[in-house]
C-alpha cells in the first residue's frame, strides 16, 4: 500500500466503523473519496494560484529593485557631471 493509498484508506476506515453507519457499497465509497479527491484537488489548485502570484510580486520586486539600482546610478552620475559643469561655469565666470 503506498503512501497515498493510507490516506484514502482512512477517511473510508472511518465513515465505514467510525461513525456509526456503514457503507452498503462499494459506490458509495467510491462516491466519498471522490468528493473529497476533488475538494482537495480544488484546494491545491488555489494554492498554486497563490504560489504564483507570490512568485510574480517577487521577480516584480526583483525587476524594481534592479531599476532603482540602475536610476540612482543615473541620478549620482548626472549629479557629478552637474556639479563639474558647475564647478567649470563658476571657473569661466570669475
Amino acid at each position: 500500500m503506498g503512501c497515498w493509498d493510507g490516506l484514502i484508506f482512512f477517511p473510508v476506515y472511518r465513515l465505514i466503523y467510525g461513525s456509526g453507519w456503514t457503507i452498503d457499497n462499494g459506490g458509495q465509497a467510491k462516491r466519498l473519496l471522490e468528493e473529497r479527491n476533488d475538494e482537495q484537488v480544488s484546494h491545491l489548485s488555489l494554492q498554486i494560484t497563490q504560489l504564483r502570484q507570490v512568485g510574480y510580486r517577487v521577480v516584480s520586486t526583483q525587476k524594481l529593485c534592479t531599476a532603482n539600482t540602475y536610476l540612482t546610478a543615473w541620478e549620482r552620475n548626472l549629479t557629478t557631471r552637474k556639479d563639474q559643469w558647475v564647478a567649470r561655469r563658476s571657473g569661466l565666470a570669475s
